[in-house]
């Protein structure tokens, strides 16, 4: 078969073809040579691939060494700020304030000082849970400084409050000085940069290291801000700043100057209306991982409560958080518990009557007058409560004639619902409010009014036996108002008991507030002076019929407490004056101590069936024996050191002197009080914990002074090891022991 050629061509449609010749490719530029040293260690393509792998493996093996390095140093770290974290709460427990001390940094005095302050028992209550042990879940070392992740388990009062209450992981930090580690304060270097969120209602500002928990933070207080100005109606552009804080944090109850020392937990004000610092919830206790939502609203409902109160406060028109002498500004408390815990079974007090009387859609108008409100007004023209004036004595009897006396009618219906107000706003925990019903022109009336509370609610956080009982059936008898003061008699049931009680209240601002009966004791009657063997009495006429019965038995307690004691250097008679004003301690003759000086029982509540009260001689005994005892101790104190008796030694305090006042009590007064029995079964549980766990106290611990380091589970066994101490040398020695116990204490 012939072969086929092609002929290439290239043309038109003009059929002018030209004929395409093949031509050869132009040569390749010659590529310039490389230098000799490069073509002498020029490596094939095997070699270079053996030579990557040779370095990837040496890069592993370094990388993995110094990994196996750090992870050793993080285990020893670890290991060792454990074994702090360990010794810290068994120091705590013990009450070993030397040690305890010597594990945190004396160089950080933001952090060390408050801690010494509260080793020496200057915060008082709120610290008995402050440090708890724990157990190490993660450590960021950073230089000689290292961010501790622990788990914190519940406290027995957390889970008795919420048995469902879960382990909350916390931070700490640990410096490493001296060749050992140490508890320090915040290191802010830690914390990592600054971050901000603005919603354009909330604008967050938070840290880096707060990134795990802040979606959660920031859905609710979006939803929290809105929830909340629906129902203010909030002004538009109501906008909150809230910054969570990395500075060091102390986690016992707060401290303000000429306030209250509150409980943990309870919602603090917020110190601005549109802003809000709150410690970082690292401090504050983070749930476990796999916790749920209603977990999380705990952890944030002190925050939830702020948020309600700044929205409250910026509807009202305020521009800074008002003082608590501005009385008025209780509704703002009110409103924010109102909001924020709509499922509270004890209501507002206040606002719970106003809202029942206008309905809750007057609180916006009642928020935007409050500004030129007292709380006499709010009492007047928002409940219509009829007000008591002096000058308001028609068809009134008189008594004399500078007193007038109701006993029916508008003026007995105001002074009842006053002072059931006052008691709804104590036992439901309402400082404000319960505040903004007493004098504040009497600063110790006041002082003793907040003690009063501050009890009350700590007592509802720790254990309902430190919290006094509601009363009921409270009912006003008969009111006498002279010049600006009104004395208030009423009646009331409790334990199921009837009680009378006399209350006094002075006008202030038209309005009238409960205050002290320091300047009108002319309502008890003249002094009466009745004298016994070792006592002389001196009361007023009015509390004379509830007196003199205790007068036998306030006598031979004296003796008693003078022979047990062995009491020298006392001349005379012991003076105990019943006054209509809160009492205190005088002292006079030398060093003895003579004076007793104790409250009015008309004052304090005293039974109306004309029983002999016990509590009122118990009172007067329980004083007497602890004044004595005290006066006792400083009296050997004084001859060991050649010194005087000074007023201030009473306060030297001691666990065994505890005891020994427990066992004269006893002698003295049998039976216990029900807040008494039940500490002490629980200062017996805590003996019989110890004596299983073989954690029982030295000797050393319950001698010298009491309350250094305030943890209730050691001051329980302090307490309980003092008194089977006493117990049994008493048992093995007799009573005669006792007082060389005294003469002994200050050698301690």
């Amino acid at each position: 078969m012939p072969g086929i050629q092609f002929e290439w061509r290239f043309g038109d449609e003009s059929e002018d073809w030209e004929e395409w010749e093949e031509k050869p490719f132009p040569p390749e530029p010659e590529k310039p040579s490389r230098p000799r040293w490069r073509r002498k260690w020029q490596l094939s393509r095997r070699a270079r691939l053996i030579l990557m792998g040779a370095l990837g493996v040496l890069l592993l093996v370094v990388g993995g060494t110094l990994w196996v390095r750090y992870r050793y140093f993080q285990r020893t770290v670890q290991e060792e700020i454990q074994a702090v974290i360990d010794l810290e709460a068994k120091a705590w427990s013990r009450g070993d304030k030397e040690l305890f001390l010597s594990l945190q940094d004396e160089k950080d005095f933001k952090w060390y000082i408050p801690w010494k302050q509260a080793v020496l028992g200057r915060y008082g209550p709120g610290i008995s849970d402050a440090l708890r042990p724990a157990r190490i879940v993660k450590v960021d070392p950073w230089g000689d400084v290292v961010w501790v992740e622990v788990e914190e388990k519940p406290t027995e009062e957390e889970l008795a409050a919420d048995k469902d209450a879960s382990p909350r992981r916390r931070v700490r930090f640990y410096r490493h000085a001296g060749g050992s580690w140490k508890h320090t304060g915040s290191q802010d270097k830690l914390w990592g940069e600054e971050r901000e969120r603005d919603d354009g209602l909330v604008h967050l500002i938070y840290r880096a290291r707060d990134e795990v928990y802040i979606d959660r933070l920031a859905q609710r207080v979006r939803d929290w801000h809105r929830e909340f100005c629906r129902t203010l109606d909030c002004p538009p552009n109501t906008r909150l700043t809230i910054i969570l804080s990395a500075a060091t944090y102390h986690p016992w109850g707060r401290l303000e100057p000429d306030s209250l020392l509150l409980p943990p937990g309870y919602p603090a004000k917020p110190g601005r209306v549109d802003e809000i610092t709150v410690p970082s919830y690292w401090y504050t206790g983070l749930p476990q991982p796999e916790a749920g939502e209603e977990e999380w609203d705990k952890i944030f409902a002190p925050l939830r409560w702020q948020m309600a109160y700044a929205l409250a406060a910026q509807v009202a028109g305020l521009q800074d958080i008002p003082d608590e002498t501005a009385n008025q500004w209780c509704l703002l408390e009110e409103i924010a518990f109102w909001l924020a815990e709509p499922q509270r079974q004890d209501k507002p007090p206040l606002l719970r009557r106003i809202v029942e009387k206008k309905g809750a859609a007057v609180i916006p108008e009642l928020l935007r007058q409050l500004k030129d409100l007292s709380i006499t007004d709010v009492l007047t023209h928002w409940l219509g409560w009829e007000l008591v004036t002096r000058l308001n004595i028609a068809g009134a009897n008189e008594k004399d004639a500078r007193v007038t006396v109701w006993r029916t009618g508008p003026e007995i219906v105001y002074f009842q619902n006053l002072l059931e107000l006052e008691q709804d706003a104590l036992y439901g925990g309402f400082q404000d409010t319960f505040l903004a019903l007493q004098d504040p022109n009497d600063r110790a009336w006041r002082a003793r009014r907040e003690s009063e509370l501050a009890t009350h609610l700590w007592g509802r956080l720790y254990s309902p036996i430190y919290s006094s009982s509601p009363v009921s059936s409270l009912h006003v008898d008969e009111a006498q108002v002279s010049e600006d003061y009104a004395l208030v008699k009423m009646t009331w049931i409790k334990d199921g008991l009837l009680y009378r009680q006399w209350a006094v209240f002075r006008q202030v601002n038209a309005g009238w507030l409960r205050t002290a009966p320091a300047q009108q004791d002319f309502f008890w009657g003249h002094e009466r002076t009745h004298e016994e063997q070792y006592i002389r009495v001196i009361c007023r006429e009015e509390d004379e019929l509830f007196v003199l019965p205790l007068l036998p038995a306030l006598d031979a307690a004296v003796e008693k407490i003078y022979q047990d004691l062995s009491l020298e250097g006392v001349q005379g008679k012991v003076t105990i004056e019943f006054r209509p004003y809160p009492p205190g301690f005088s002292f006079g003759g030398g060093n003895a101590p003579y004076l007793l000086v104790l409250e009015s029982p008309l004052a304090t509540g005293v039974r109306a069936d004309g029983e002999a009260d016990e509590s009122i001689l118990r009172q007067a005994i329980e004083q007497l024996l602890n004044q004595q005892i005290y006066f006792r101790s400083s009296q050997a104190r004084a001859k060991l050191l050649g010194g005087q008796f000074e007023p201030e030694d009473m306060n030297a305090g001691s666990w065994f002197l505890s005891a020994i006042y427990r066992w004269e009590r006893n002698r003295l007064i049998p039976g216990e009080q029900p807040a008494l029995e039940a500490i002490w079964n629980e200062g017996r549980d805590a003996l019989c914990t110890a004596r299983q766990k073989d954690t029982l106290l030295p000797l050393g611990a319950i001698w010298p002074h009491q309350g250094a380091i305030r943890n209730r589970e050691r001051e329980h066994l302090k307490w309980m090891e003092a008194h089977t101490f006493v117990e049994f040398l008493v048992q093995r020695q007799g009573p005669g022991v006792i007082r060389a116990l005294l003469d002994s204490w200050p050698r301690a």
